[in-house]
């Protein structure tokens, strides 16, 4: 009986390393007499529209909100260079009270005093109040109470002041005949309103105004 081949004996002087077999379940590269490789699913493309679909939506979005704020900036800025720029409210509303005061004199653009002042006021001032019955109250006034003579700005000494919606006038008129030409002192708020590229008075309101505390 043949003794067993022993592997682990001494190999002679010049002999050969005896071959040694690969296992083709361990050592072999997959897909080569090995293993067969792990399968990948493929990419839904209905999963890749929906990811470009929410994409498209949040850049639709952002472009509609960031065309908003655009439009808005535009706006102020239109209205800073058309408006604010222009004549303040202050200048309209010392216009009007100047235009009061000419009364059926002649501005200096030609118009009559109390044509000029009504027509500053606003459209829809205007469309409530026809320049008859505008003209008929100041020449019922001024028989009254007397002419204007002069005005004085209540808002002077804050710069911010000619911004004001509501500017305030000291009027003193001439006085009515019975009173012996002794002047009288009023008090005109007027309330001056965007319209249009500039401003107009939507509505004011005269009274008497408290006396002035001696000096």
């Amino acid at each position: 009986m043949d003794a067993p081949l022993r592997t682990d004996a001494p190999l002679a002087a010049g002999a050969a390393p005896p071959p040694v077999e690969a296992s083709p379940a361990t050592d072999a590269p997959p897909g080569i007499g090995g293993p067969p490789p792990p399968e990948v699913a493929p990419p839904d493309p209905g999963r890749r529209g929906k990811g470009r679909g929410r994409r498209a939506l949040l850049l639709l979005a952002i472009s509609v909100a960031a065309a908003g704020v655009a439009g808005r900036l535009a706006y102020r800025g239109w209205r800073h260079f058309r408006v604010d720029r222009g004549p303040s409210r202050f200048d309209v509303a010392d216009r009007f009270v100047e235009a009061l005061r000419v009364g059926d004199g002649v501005t200096p653009s030609g118009a009559g005093g109390y044509q000029a002042a009504y027509d500053l006021l606003s459209s829809e001032r205007r469309e409530r109040v026809s320049f008859d019955a505008f003209y008929e109250e100041w020449v019922r006034r001024a028989d009254v109470e007397g002419f204007i003579e002069k005005h004085e700005w209540i808002g002077r000494g804050a710069p911010s002041a000619v911004r004001n919606e509501r500017q305030s006038f000291e009027i003193v008129t001439a006085g009515a005949p019975g009173d012996g030409g002794a002047p009288r002192v009023y008090r005109l708020d007027v309330r001056v309103v965007p319209e249009g590229s500039g401003f107009r008075i939507g509505s004011y309101a005269c009274g008497p105004r408290a006396p002035r505390p001696a000096k």
